[in-house]
């Protein structure tokens, strides 16, 4: 009796899950010269000697890192954050100048998860893509919801198509650096 209603429940939840890739408007026209650039950087960063001068883990809360080159700049911040049904990693990455170049996202609640990452030139979006799928919802996004969700190719980066999280906080090094040295960053509801 007991595996039949596990089955049950396993089945009615996947039943229930709305999966949506979130992609550039079709008219958008991507640089994707733009795009291999914001990429090398990224290449390039992953395979410099960084330091690690700020390291918070907490057990609630998980574990930050912030990244710095030889110079002393800014260029990869990492966030993992887990709490009772809810988690979050964020990668970022800066260039030479102290501006974002790519931000991943990947979330996961009890009501569904996401994934999206944004390349970016000069705090412009070159390119992005993201993946919505809602455990609570019972049918798919509309159009219209889809359209608010979505980036547009050329603005610049203002929320998360998963939450109301608001990049514009990543969108300088400095920015994130001021925000970070502020005590109480990790109880903003906006970081």
């Amino acid at each position: 009796m007991k595996k039949s209603v596990i089955f049950l429940c396993v089945f009615f939840c996947i039943n229930n899950i709305v999966a949506q890739t979130i992609l550039p408007d079709k008219s958008a026209v991507i640089d994707t010269i733009k795009r291999a650039q914001c990429q090398q950087i990224v290449d390039e960063i992953n395979t410099m000697q960084l330091y690690c001068d700020t390291v918070v883990f907490k057990a609630e809360y998980g574990f930050t890192g912030i990244y710095f080159d030889e110079k002393g700049l800014l260029r990869k911040y990492f966030r993992k954050i887990a709490w009772e049904s809810e988690r979050s990693t964020m990668f970022v990455y800066y260039n030479e100048n102290g501006e974002l170049v790519y931000l991943f996202l990947d979330t996961d609640s009890n009501c569904g998860d996401g994934k999206e990452f944004y390349y970016l030139n000069k705090g412009r979006i070159v390119d992005f893509a993201g993946n919505v799928n809602c455990g609570c919802c019972e049918e798919d996004l509309t159009q219209e919801e889809i359209n608010h969700l979505r980036p547009v190719i050329g603005n610049q980066l203002k929320t998360s198509m998963n939450w109301e999280l608001n990049l514009t906080n990543f969108i300088h090094a400095k920015t994130l650096l001021k925000i970070l040295q502020n005590e109480n960053y990790y109880e903003n509801e906006e970081f």
